[in-house]
């Protein structure tokens, strides 16, 4: 039980009371005031009353409710009638005494509780003498601390259900039997059970404050942590009521009446909870053995928030409390020997056989078992099935007559070029050139050689074309071959083929009359496309070409099989099949040099290029793999040194896919020239730069490097490789002069030779570079067309241009 605690006042009564001694506890006498009708001390504004029982209290000493305190209680008689004295350890603020109709109120004044008091009586009654004492109520003085102790309960229990499948089996499932043979075949039923556990756990929390009456306020909060232990004591669960998870939030869906006060005598709080938990809500469910609960609830009182908690444990049976279909009754109407009773958790696995006979069609045998759960009733079944497939054997004849035949083969190679750069070539190469009409290529030209131009660092790609085309060589090796086929279907699971008497009778007839009996060579068992056969075969060969056809006849013999329950055979009588014929004609058949593989190659390269790797008709192709540099002169063939001209030649050569021949190409060559390695120079176009940058999509030219393609472009607020993608909207002079003065510098660059830019070239180069350095493009935009610095921009631009195109300058590369 708790103590009470002081208040302020009743600190400072016990102190006088040390101060002065015995008696000084005491207030003066106070005379009563009359009350009608039947007060207490509530409703008089004091706090806390205590009514001493029974009623009329006896003379006597009392305890104080939630306290340790004592009152007692001392009466005297008097002429005017019965009066009594009290003293307490406890202050009291004010008694109510009643007597009749009414109650006489004594009050302490000033308001400093009183350990004690004489003369008190019930109101006078008419006769002058004081009314008999029906009760006394005290008002205590101090504000009581609550006594509040929770009472934690739980109960719980474990079910065990059990789940049954049953498999019906057959081996072997598939007979593969010739008509009239047997087999004996083995049924088994197996079962297996598993659990379900269900947990159930119930629990009430009961809170009580044996302060009277409880002074609590209202409920203040409320927590429930239920535990869940398996056998070794580890933690298999922890639900909480204020937790966020799914099964905190089951957990404190189950709990009722646990967000208010209850109260009933010294009850304050009741609260309960009714849970059930699977295995979906926690997987390991089947280990806990143990549970732990802990309920913390806390109440607002006048003196702040107080609480109160317990814990209950429940230590759950170690066999299930409640026990479900823990048998399966089985029963196989058409195998009697396969009924029997299953237990869990052991399950159960009987056998019995059964034998099978082939008839003229295929068929399937179905057995069904069903199981019966001893409790629910519940039933699970299964079949099994054989499936019995009655074969036949069958026999064909083929005979195939065929030839082989060679091909040879030639090849060209051309440089592909357009009709533009043809007209640029000089009568050296275009007299190696042809015109092409049609086609994908139709207005191009194929040139034996041609000539490119390339500036300093610039790479160009080039294309080829390739022309390649079969001829028939001879045709040789004409032959006859035949095959005898004993056929059946398939065994679904290993079974074995017929046993053949072999070999069999065959005999070839050609074409007017002539016939000849080969020798039949038959080999072992073949599966082939799902189907076992047993083949023998012939071959009739020779090199001159027979006008004939003819056709093939044959005939086998086989035993009857008999098979045991392990699939051991034994004989049972013969069967005869066929006889099977075919015809046959001559067809080609193999080809040699048929197809080839075509490998590219460039500048004399020992590997080459596969173009195609499968030719077998007339083809062509475009070879767009390469490219000339003028960095990479050093490995082409020197044509003219002192003219800056190297040759870059190329053949194609067909490799047989199947023989050791090859054809050999005629060769195509390319002149490189690079006039800037003799000092002379070329210039490229703008549109040249813009496409070879670091951005591609073209071959990187490496001159853009010397620059940078995000360099800033003077007061642009663009890089250099943006202000010669940038359209100049509007007419912008800016962005038309910035393109050729881009271009310009690249080229000078490219040139390796600064001085390249003279006269008019390098008066519009330095114009440029002042108007682009101190001007903004929306200040050159905003020129009007007849403003005479506007005029000047765009005749600058018109010679830098000029100068990049090659119509000025030491004229223009190939692009």
């Amino acid at each position: 039980m708790k103590l009470p605690k002081l208040t302020h006042g009743a600190l400072a009564a016990a102190l006088a009371v040390f101060a002065l001694g015995t008696g000084s506890a005491y207030a003066s006498h106070v005379d009563p005031i009359l009350v009608a009708g039947n007060p207490n001390c509530p409703s008089k504004g004091f706090g806390i009353g205590f009514k001493p029982q029974p009623e009329p209290p006896p003379a006597g000493t009392y305890t104080i409710p939630g306290t340790s305190h004592t009152l007692t209680i001392t009466y005297v008689s008097t002429s005017s009638g019965q009066t009594f004295d009290w003293t307490s350890t406890l202050g009291m603020d004010a008694v109510i005494v009643k007597g009749g109709p009414n109650a006489n109120l004594y009050v302490y004044n000033p308001p400093a509780a009183s350990l004690g008091d004489t003369g008190l009586h019930a109101p006078v009654n008419p006769n002058g003498q004081y009314a008999g004492v029906s009760h006394i109520e005290f008002c205590l003085g101090e504000e009581l601390e609550p006594n509040i102790v929770a009472d934690k309960q739980m109960s719980g229990e474990w079910e065990r259900e059990w789940t049954w499948e049953l498999e019906k089996t057959v081996s072997p499932n598939v007979l593969d039997l010739f008509v009239g043979d047997s087999h004996q075949v083995k049924y088994t039923i197996t079962t297996s059970a598993e659990a379900a556990v269900t947990y159930r756990l119930s629990g009430t929390i009961v809170v009580t404050d044996s302060t009277t009456p409880s002074q609590v306020q209202s409920f203040a909060a409320f927590a429930d942590v239920l535990t869940l232990y398996d056998a070794a004591d580890n933690v298999v669960a922890t639900l909480d009521t204020t937790g966020g998870s799914a099964l905190d939030q089951k957990f404190a869906a189950a709990h009722s009446g646990c967000d208010q006060l209850s109260i009933s005598g010294t009850q304050i709080f009741s609260c309960s909870f009714a849970l059930e938990l699977t295995e979906a809500d926690i997987a390991n469910l089947a280990d806990v053995r143990r549970a732990a609960n802990e309920a913390v609830v806390e109440f607002n009182f006048p003196s702040g928030v107080l609480g109160a908690s317990d814990t209950a444990e429940y230590t759950f049976n170690a066999s299930p409390d409640i026990e479900i279909d823990e048998q399966l009754n089985v029963v196989d109407p058409d195998l009697p020997a396969l009924n029997h009773v299953a237990n869990a958790p052991a399950g159960s696995e009987v056998s019995a056989n059964a034998t099978y006979t082939c008839d003229a069609g295929d068929r399937r045998v179905t057995n069904t078992a069903t199981g019966t759960a001893n409790d629910s009733g519940d039933e699970v079944s299964d079949s099994a099935h054989v499936d019995i497939y009655c074969r036949q054997v069958s026999i064909e004849k083929t005979a195939d007559a065929k030839f082989d035949r060679t091909y040879r083969w030639e090849a060209d190679k051309f440089v592909l070029i357009s009709a533009a750069k043809f007209a640029e070539l000089d009568a050296e190469y275009a007299d190696t050139c042809e015109l092409i009409e049609g086609g994908d290529h139709d207005g191009k030209y194929k040139c034996e050689k041609s000539l490119v131009t390339l500036g300093n660092s610039q790479t160009l790609g080039v294309e080829y074309l390739v022309e390649v085309e079969p001829f028939i060589d001879f045709d040789d090796n004409y032959r006859i071959t035949g095959n005898i086929v004993i056929s059946w279907p398939q065994a679904q699971h290993g079974g074995a083929g017929p046993d053949l008497l072999l070999p069999p009778s065959d005999t070839i007839t050609f074409q007017g009359g002539a016939t000849v009996n080969p020798s039949v060579n038959c080999g072992d068992p073949v599966l082939d496309a799902g189907i076992f056969t047993r083949t023998c075969s012939y071959e009739y060969q020779s090199d001159s070409v027979p006008a004939l056809s003819g056709q093939n006849a044959a005939t086998v013999t086989r035993n009857v099989k008999c098979y045991d329950d392990q699939g051991v055979a034994s004989n049972c009588g013969t069967q005869d099949i066929g006889p099977a014929t075919a015809n046959f004609t001559f067809a080609l058949d193999g080809t040699t040099n048929a197809c080839v593989e075509v490998v590219d190659y460039f500048n004399n390269d020992l590997v080459g290029d596969v173009i195609d790797a499968n030719v077998c008709a007339a083809s062509s192709f475009v070879v767009s793999l390469y490219s000339v540099s003028a960095n990479d002169v050093d490995d082409y063939a020197v044509r003219d040194e002192d003219n800056c001209l190297w040759t870059v030649p190329n053949i194609v050569i067909l490799f047989s896919k199947d023989s050791d021949d090859e054809w050999v190409s005629s060769q195509a060559d390319i002149d490189v020239s690079v006039p800037s390695l003799c000092q002379t120079g070329c210039t490229l176009t703008p549109g040249y730069w813009k496409t070879h940058s670091v951005y591609g999509p073209a071959p990187y030219d490496a001159t853009w490097a010397l620059i940078g393609e995000d360099t800033p472009f003077f007061l642009s607020g663009k890089s250099w490789y943006q202000a010669l993608w940038t359209t100049p909207q509007g007419g912008n002079a800016y962005y038309i002069l910035a393109h050729a003065y881009i271009a310009a510098t690249l080229n000078t660059l490219n040139l390796s030779n600064p001085a390249v830019l003279s006269g008019d070239q390098l008066t519009a180069y330095n114009f440029a570079t002042s108007v682009l350095s101190s001007n903004t493009p929306a200040q050159i935009g905003a020129l009007r067309g007849n403003s005479a610095l506007r005029n000047q921009i765009i005749a600058a631009a018109g010679v830098l241009d000029a100068w990049n195109n090659g119509i000025t300058g030491p004229g223009h590369c190939d692009e």
